[in-house]
């Protein structure tokens, strides 16, 4: 499977399959635990939340209003109670899905797991590069799609039953229930890029279908950048920004 640190894919010009739609790409080798979150709440609950996410914008209010439903009220919810396994295993923050800025979050109930705080950071800047692009291309509507789906740790993405085993996955304030044996599920298809890249996404896509691509570097990468730049401005946040992604285009080869 994928091999680079890539974490963002966005999408243009994907013909009659896809509009001209935009795609949020994340790798599960560097988001493990997110991932598998995120996979839960696109490939495990029935006729809900799936891949396809409409980005609304939303008022800091209301993102923090959608939190508060999805279990992740900040400063009060269950990851950082610092009495919890979670808490004490450095996963600490909590990860919601459908994510706060789109309006899929607004009837409550979104699937959600405790995390490490790096995953939380990676995740949000590249929500924040595609939230950038649907603004400028005046669009609401993206589709998450995963690299390295199979990743160590990553449970959810692939073919792996939806068995909420460790009661680690939440549905607004409980563990979510496993989905009923004939539940109808969101179906998984695989493509490879014109660089290699294998990606598993929640809809189909036609060969041929260009790609701009952001580039997200690993965390080691990301970091050295990072201190540089704290060199010259005397301040580091070790917050992911806008200059640790990268862009070019690929194009949909092959569907696996």
């Amino acid at each position: 499977m994928l091999t680079r640190n890539w974490a963002l894919i966005l999408s243009v010009g994907l013909g009659e399959v896809m509009g001209h739609a935009i795609m949020a790409e994340f790798n599960c080798a560097d988001l493990p635990n997110a991932c598998t979150n995120m996979c839960w709440g696109a490939y495990c609950t029935p006729d809900r939340f799936g891949t396809s996410m409409n980005f609304d914008d939303p008022s800091s209010d209301t993102k923090t209003a959608r939190r508060t439903k999805a279990g992740c009220k900040p400063g009060g919810n269950r990851c950082n109670d610092k009495k919890s396994d979670d808490y004490k295993a450095g996963n600490n923050e909590c990860d919601e899905y459908p994510f706060a800025s789109v309006l899929d979050a607004e009837d409550g109930q979104q699937t959600s797991r405790c995390v490490p705080p790096k995953e939380q950071r990676s995740q949000g800047g590249t929500l924040t590069q595609t939230f950038r692009q649907l603004r400028n291309a005046k669009v609401n509507e993206f589709l998450v799609v995963f690299g390295n789906p199979g990743a160590p740790g990553v449970k959810y993405c692939n073919s792996d039953p939806c068995k909420n085993d460790d009661k680690k996955q939440f549905c607004g304030d409980k563990p979510c229930a496993d989905p009923p044996a004939k539940a109808k599920l969101a179906k998984r298809h695989y493509y490879k890029t014109g660089t290699g890249t294998e990606i598993l996404v929640g809809r189909e896509l036609e060969v041929g279908n260009i790609v701009t691509r952001v580039v997200h570097f690993n965390e080691a990468r990301a970091t050295e950048r990072r201190l540089r730049r704290a060199k010259r401005a005397a301040a580091d946040q070790g917050e992911f920004d806008l200059e640790d992604f990268d862009s070019f285009d690929d194009v949909i080869v092959e569907k696996l």
